[in-house]
């Protein structure tokens, strides 16, 4: 199905995906915990924050043993060169989910190639 003019849009297929990295909410929370060196009263309002997040199972870019392990820069640059690949990797299975191709993709009035 395509757009008949440029004013409507259609979602005809989407697609989910996680970075690999799987960490237990409890992991993160004691990575927390020793890491950011916290006390008193930041330190119990950070770990309600944990309690409170009903979140299970969290995912990174990064293995846990690895995060905050170097510098912010070096660690950015991972994130964007792994988010991008994910971008990529969840734009290419909607697609196919949707059954059509990247050229399908049109933006204004001239067709963008993804």
């Amino acid at each position: 199905m395509e757009a008949s003019s440029p004013s409507q849009a259609f979602i005809l297929g989407t697609a989910t995906a996680v970075p690999p990295h799987e960490a237990s909410q409890r992991a993160v929370k004691e990575l927390v915990r020793a890491r950011l060196g916290l006390e008193g009263g930041p330190l119990r309002m950070a770990m309600a924050a944990f309690e409170q997040a009903a979140i299970s199972t969290r995912y990174a870019a990064l293995p846990l043993e690895e995060l905050g392990s170097s510098t912010l820069t070096a660690s950015s640059r991972v994130y964007q060169k792994r988010a991008v690949a994910l971008a990529l990797e969840v734009a290419t299975r909607a697609l196919a989910v949707a059954g059509i191709g990247p050229s399908s993709i049109f933006t204004g009035s001239q067709p963008t190639v993804v």
